[in-house]
């Protein structure tokens, strides 16, 4: 077992290899595993004073320690790993938790952080934004993950991305970092057009872009007629959502088209949309979806579902997505 992070690899490496006195802030569960963590940090010189302990209840129901699982030893190819980072105590961090002030008074030159601790939940972003001000509140120097978009500069990859199953965060990660295209999971669906509050009007601004994923909304609207007992957002759907998407339906049908069909299109009404992508599993689900994806939607089906208040009246339509020019 090793200890490591996105960010604690950094200040490891600062104290290691150069000799700076560093420390890490983040919380750890108080098992065996989180002191085991600190005995390895303490091994490589970070200062660990900072560290926030919160009680273990001995199954990890309230708090756990993130674990990260890579293979060794499987011949030669990139090593396979699987993030287990859910429910984790650093997760759980709110703004307040830390006093920042108090941190960054004890003459700290330089703050580092990043999109992982950010993305660990919705609380994160916020406590790194904290930390943040309060950094530069105190003439401290302030990075935030720059390996990428040097990158992306040096022409090594092609653009940086982020996925998630909201799209308020992702707004703010075309706004405030050095994203280029976002992944909002069923948040811009027949379903559910929050991304025109937030995601889409930023990536517009922007001249950056959005993948749509999630167009089934977990399956309530992959088939022509929804029923009882269909998933929405992984959950059950309700009684009334399922009576939207039947209504839906009926008007797609009116147009010579499908519920699922109009769904995958239905995202290329907004410009900075620049693919659906589907998740599919098995040969006769792609064959289904190509089928799907060549039916044709016409630009009406779009108006009806607007006056009949299917969809939200700010809905665009006929832009045919992706053929923004500023869109990646």
């Amino acid at each position: 077992m090793w200890e490591g992070g996105g960010e604690y690899n950094v200040v490891r490496g600062l104290r290691r290899c150069c000799g700076l006195r560093t420390a890490v802030v983040t919380t750890l569960a108080d098992n065996a595993v989180g002191r085991l963590v600190e005995d390895l940090i303490l091994q490589g010189g970070v200062d660990t004073s900072l560290i926030r302990w919160v009680p273990d209840d001995g199954i990890g129901r309230t708090a756990r320690n993130g674990l990260d699982f890579v293979e060794r030893d499987y011949g030669i190819h990139g090593a396979l790993g699987v993030s287990d980072r859910a429910h984790t105590a650093v997760s759980q961090l709110r703004t307040g938790d830390v006093d920042w002030d108090t941190v960054f008074a004890a003459g700290v030159r330089w703050f580092h952080t990043g999109g992982i601790f950010a993305g660990l939940s919705d609380t994160t972003v916020d406590v790194a934004d904290e930390a943040m001000a309060a950094a530069r509140r105190r003439g401290v120097t302030v990075s935030y993950d720059p390996t990428l978009a040097e990158l992306r500069d040096q022409g090594v990859i092609g653009a940086i991305g982020a996925g998630m199953n909201q799209s308020a965060m992702l707004a703010r990660f075309l706004r405030e970092t050095a994203a280029d295209v976002v992944m909002p999971a069923g948040r811009y669906t027949f379903l559910d057009q929050s991304a025109l509050d937030d995601v889409l009007p930023a990536a517009r601004e922007l001249g950056k872009s959005v993948v749509a994923v999630g167009v089934f909304n977990s399956g309530l609207l992959s088939r022509d007629r929804p029923a009882e007992g269909m998933k929405y957002d992984y959950r059950d759907a309700p009684p009334a959502l399922v009576d939207r998407a039947r209504a839906m339906a009926e008007v797609c049908e009116a147009h010579g088209t499908t519920l699922p069909a109009a769904a995958i299109a239905f995202p290329n009404t907004h410009p900075s949309i620049i693919d659906v992508t589907l998740g599919m599993r098995t040969a006769e689900q792609v064959g289904r979806n190509v089928e799907l994806h060549g039916q044709h939607v016409p630009d009406g089906l779009w108006d009806d579902l607007r006056t009949q208040g299917l969809i939200r009246s700010d809905v665009l339509s006929g832009h045919g997505g992706g053929r923004d020019a500023r869109c990646l």
